[in-house]
Parts: structure tokens; sequence; C-alpha cells
């Protein structure tokens, strides 16, 4: 079962970003039996730019509970936007064409006027909002519809999120701080496609792709994820991204200037990650007082060269106190 191998990756916690309401029912069955090795919080999918505005006004004026219903094993997170596409497909919505296509600016999946109408609606209904927006241009879209929606009511401690969010610029960051926006980033798409970065941006603007260390640098909450199953879920191959940024396909190191320290990278896929889903309280870190969940590492990954990040063992693996992986070399 899916959880168990998130367990032997040593994850306690997910966000899963693609939920619609009926998935909580399988969620609450595997709870209910004991087979849900991890927790998890769910974003649940509203189909703008597929099914028409109003039906989308219409499910989420129908659903009752919102953002944190639920307890510390299962909740509803925020409602889920795609806006464009990625970089594989040289669809991500971006303010400059593609290099190797310069008549093509990518995709926009929800046309504007809907994305502002779902959002103001999200936020007069007290709902958390992610928007998948990987290029720049739907980057400002996305920021655009957040400002509207808190003209309508604030959102400025909802923690509204920006998931993936390629090539932010000093505006971005601007209005992130103001309105309390956070960012979903997933590293290890630099080292998974860090190639169509490089052919479809060329090699400047490729090397500020998922550029973490602007985002640090400028006191945002950044929590790291994996995106998949369009990427291998395992957090160390994400942390390993992050401290490295190599090219898969070619070994290049892309941006070195955007590496991130593995402390920093640590705090991203544990803590910074609990902020997203408001629990920065009771996990991310061992600490007094907080839920018992922790993994054990074969290595010390404070200590290790870089590089080998990736390939530390998960010994075991704790959650709510209970062992719920434990590699079989351990007797």
């Amino acid at each position: 079962m899916i959880s168990r191998k998130l367990s032997a990756a040593g994850m306690t916690s997910v966000y899963d970003g693609w939920c619609y309401p009926e998935d909580f029912r399988i969620f609450q069955e595997l709870k209910e039996a004991g087979d849900l090795t991890v927790r998890v919080c769910g974003m649940v999918k509203v189909d703008a730019g597929i099914k028409p505005l109003k039906d989308c006004l219409a499910d989420i004026e129908g659903w009752g509970p919102y953002t944190n219903f639920g307890d510390h094993m299962l909740k509803i997170g925020g409602i889920k936007l795609v806006l464009d596409g990625g970089i594989g497909g040289k669809t991500a919505l971006t303010r400059s064409s593609y290099t190797d296509d310069p008549t093509n600016f990518g995709l926009q999946v929800i046309p504007t006027r809907e994305l502002i109408e779902v959002c103001k609606l999200a936020a007069r209904k007290n709902w958390q909002v992610g928007v998948h927006c990987c290029g720049g241009r739907a980057i400002d879209l996305t920021l655009e519809a957040y400002e509207k929606a808190d003209k309508e009511k604030s959102i400025k401690n909802k923690r509204w999120m920006l998931i993936h969010a390629y090539e932010p610029d000093e505006h971005t960051f601007a209005v992130c701080r103001r309105l309390g926006v956070v960012v979903a980033a997933q590293p290890v798409f630099i080292h998974l496609m860090g190639h169509a970065f490089l052919s479809g941006w060329g090699k400047e603007r490729a090397s500020y792709a998922c550029p973490l260390n602007g985002w640090l640098s400028q006191k945002i909450h950044v929590g790291g994820g994996s995106d998949s199953p369009m990427t291998t879920f395992k957090p160390l191959v994400g942390i390993w991204a992050a401290v490295n940024r190599r090219v898969e396909l070619t070994g290049e190191q892309l941006g070195a200037e955007q590496c991130i320290s593995v402390e920093k990278a640590l705090r991203m896929f544990t803590v910074e990650s609990a902020y997203l889903t408001f629990d920065e309280n009771i996990k991310g870190s061992i600490e007094s007082g907080k839920l018992a969940d922790l993994v054990v590492l074969g290595e010390d990954i404070l200590r290790i060269p870089k590089m080998h990040i990736k390939d530390i063992p998960i010994l075991t693996t704790v959650m709510d106190g209970n062992i719920v992986y434990k590699d079989k070399a351990i007797s």
C-alpha cells in the first residue's frame, strides 16, 4: 500500500495536492481500518477552466467544511486550482517566450475572470487557496486574483499558496510579503527537468528557475514537496536537489547561487512544510509537546558529502510514537 511506501521513505505527513471530495472517504476508511501510516492533509481540486464557472462556484458554495476541518491524522487543506502547464511541454505560462519556440508563451488553463471569481468566493468562505502557477505570467495572474480576493475578505493569515512558481520577480516577492502568501516548491524538478529548463528558457533564465535562495532571502515561507507521482516522493531526493541543483541528463549544476544549505533544506521539508498546513506548532520538529513523528537516518545528513544525501538509508520511521517502518537489516 502506498502509505507504507511513504513511511519507508521517511515520511510521516503528506499534503495531497489533488483530491476530490470523494477521495476523503477513501482516506477515512483507511484511517478507521488502521491502514493509514502517514498523516494526510488534502487539497480539494476545483476544475476551473474545465467545468463551467457557475458549477465551480456552486461546488464551493455547497461544501460545508473548509480548510483545517479534521484532526491530526486526516484533514482538509486548501482549494487547488491549475492555471498553467509545465516546463516539459512548454506550457508554463511565461512573461517571455520560449527560447526554442519564440511565438510560444505557454498555456492559460483558467480564464482570468474565472480565476478571480473563484478566489473571491474562496476568501469569503474562509478557504486557503493554492494555485499551480509555474511560469512568471501565471504567477502574476495568480497574485492579481489573490489581491482582488483580499479586498473582498482579508487572506493575510490564510497562507494562500503559489505552487511551483518557477520564475518570481521583485513584484512577486513584494505581494507575497504583503499578503502572507507562501510557496510550495519542488526542487526535484531542477534535477529531473533541468534539460527542459535549459532548452526552453536558455542558461541564464533557467539558472534562476525555482530560486530557493531568492524566496528565503525575502523571508517568505517555502515548503518542500515532490509533486508525486510526477516525480519521486522521496524527501531525501528533494533535499539533495535543493542543495545541489544537478541536472539528471547532463550532471551540470544549474544556478549554483540558488543552492541552499542542508540545514535550510531540512527545514524546508519539515517545519516549513508544516507551516503550509497550519501545523507548525504540532509537527515539523522534535520538541516537547509536539506529535511524536520522526525518522532515523543511517548517516548524519549534516556531515556526509552533499552529493550522497539522496542515498542515505532510512532505518526507522515513527509516527505518533509508533514504529511504522523499520529497515529489515535492523534486528
